[in-house]
């Protein structure tokens, strides 16, 4: 048992070690994303995340028609997520549901991060934010575009703010920096004020004080 702990602990601190370079550690990439080897000097191969050509486009049109509207109309989330079936859009092979486009909504993934080690894998509790490690990817869209989607959540249902709306899952299933890649950049909640009134989202600490 002694020695099963041991080696567990080695294996996390190899993980950890990997994700700080950069590199991905094999759980499923974000929707929209895909794995490639890249050859190492000297021991194995790393994988690092780069865009899916098969279904890039996808979060790309999420985003872009819950900010811009289809076909001349406003769509909320519900109603994107039968837009996408119509179309014969799959997630994984799945049809999608409301639950699928709102967690993609609320991933800054697509604007340029990943954050690895938030979760305890036993526990399943959150971890502090100062042992969160960020994995810059390549950004499927603009932050200008992900932060308007942020507001119009917002707007449409300010009770509750950007982390939910129907059928929807805390913004925490994203990750909580963006792609700024300085050093000290770090998530944490900013409060704005829009036409709806007040509402709260995550945001890199140097952009909002940019």
């Amino acid at each position: 048992e002694y020695q099963s702990a041991e080696i567990q602990k080695h294996v996390t601190r190899t993980m950890l070690a990997n994700a700080k370079q950069g590199n991905w550690n094999g759980q499923t990439p974000p929707f929209g994303y895909m794995t490639v080897a890249v050859p190492q000097p000297k021991g194995k191969d790393r994988k690092k995340l780069k865009h899916d050509p098969a279904t890039m486009h996808i979060p790309q049109f999420i985003f872009e028609t819950y900010v811009n509207g289809y076909e001349g109309q406003k769509v909320g989330i519900t109603r994107l997520a039968q837009i996408l079936n119509e179309r014969g859009e799959r997630i994984r092979g799945k049809p999608f549901h409301v639950s699928n486009v709102h967690w993609i909504l609320n991933n800054t993934a697509y604007i340029g991060v990943v954050m690895y080690n938030q979760r305890d894998s036993r526990t399943r509790e959150t971890r502090s934010e100062d042992e969160w490690i960020p994995i810059p990817i390549p950004p499927l869209i603009s932050e200008d575009l992900f932060y308007a989607a942020k507001a119009q959540m917002a707007a449409r249902n300010p009770k509750m703010g950007v982390a939910a709306e129907k059928n929807g899952t805390n913004l925490l299933t994203g990750v909580a920096v963006c792609g700024c890649g300085g050093d000290g950049c770090g998530g944490g909640m900013t409060t704005a004020t829009g036409k709806s009134g007040q509402y709260r989202y995550y945001a890199c600490s140097r952009r909002a004080t940019a």
